[in-house]
């Protein structure tokens, strides 16, 4: 565009038209829109970029003092437009024909008085048609009373009437379009809500999978705790079974090779020498106390007594084979 040269005309500025198809267009078009360009000030490298279009007349300054610094290529420019205030519509008279109120006898009496034949009877058609509407406005003129009316109030009641329908269908596409806005503005407010609660839910989703996996480590924990002690518990159970079968059989094995070794003459004279024991011992009372506080029977103390007679026992210590409890010391 700064290839283009404007000349001074009387009403603004015109441009030559050049070699340059886009500029030639651009120049057509400006000229079918009746646009005139009223901006002459130069930029500093002496071209024109900043065009001021308008169809009436404009008043472009430039600028004394700019508010900021002032481009190179682009001048600070005063552009003052004139505006003009529209004069109101004026009432305009007219005549009108009162046909209600019209002498309607006399027309007819008028209307059968003409020689109609020598009205229409002549040589062109058009003679003939002018004749004819002739009588009839002369009739009306004459007996049809006329009625001046002004129209400028009424006319400008239909205006503003077509006016205001422009005016509230334009406010009313306004209105839609802006409860349209107002309703996209609502729903992007209620999308960055949502986003914002599907944050805060992704973050509740996180703390309840962190419990659940904390409650399903707790609980392989505790199942690992529980395996491993019942584990234990069977190597218990079984070391105190088989310590139990090892003490059963080994009692079993004594008592059998110690009834093997006792013969019945030996065994008749423990026992007379138990009875006799016995006897002696049955005068005193704290033994049998300490007996039946050991809960043994008579008939225990004296198979112990032919055992350690049998084997040469000396005191109760030596009795511990058989699994007896040793007397109290009284």
């Amino acid at each position: 565009m700064s290839d283009i040269s404007w000349v001074l005309h009387y009403d603004g500025l015109q441009a030559s038209l050049t070699n340059n198809i886009h500029h030639n267009n651009f120049i057509s078009t400006l000229r079918e829109c009746g646009l005139v360009q009223y901006n002459s000030h130069k930029n500093h490298v002496g071209g024109i970029l900043d065009l001021v279009l308008c169809n009436d007349v404009v008043s472009v300054s430039t600028c004394p003092d700019p508010l900021v610094k002032e481009d190179p290529y682009h001048r600070s420019l005063i552009i003052r437009p004139v505006f003009f205030k529209p004069e109101l519509l004026k009432s305009c008279p007219r005549n009108i024909f009162s046909y209600h109120r019209a002498d309607y006898d006399s027309i007819r009496k008028e209307l059968s008085d003409v020689d109609w034949l020598t009205v229409l009877g002549a040589d062109r058609i058009d003679d003939a048609v002018n004749s004819f509407y002739g009588i009839l406005y002369h009739l009306r003129n004459k007996y049809v009373p006329k009625v001046t009316k002004n129209f400028g109030r009424q006319i400008g009641e239909i205006l503003d009437k077509e006016v205001k329908a422009v005016e509230d269908f334009m406010q009313k596409d306004r209105n839609e379009e802006i409860a349209s806005h107002d309703a996209i503005i609502k729903e992007g407010e209620l999308a960055q809500s949502r986003a914002k609660a599907q944050e805060i839910l992704m973050e509740a989703k996180k703390e309840n999978i962190v419990l659940q996996l904390e409650a399903e480590y707790r609980e392989r924990l505790m199942m690992a705790y529980r395996a491993f002690r019942d584990r234990l518990q069977y190597h218990l159970k079984r070391s105190r079974t088989e310590k139990r079968f090892q003490q059963r059989w080994m009692i079993k094995w004594i008592l059998k090779n110690v009834s093997k070794s006792v013969t019945p003459e030996f065994q008749r004279e423990a026992l007379s020498s138990a009875i006799r024991d016995l006897a002696a011992l049955a005068s005193q009372t704290k033994y049998s106390v300490a007996l039946d506080e050991l809960g043994i029977m008579p008939n225990m103390a004296i198979n112990a007594t032919c055992y350690m007679v049998a084997h040469g026992a000396r005191n109760w210590g030596d009795a511990d084979v058989i699994n007896l409890k040793p007397p109290l010391r009284l």
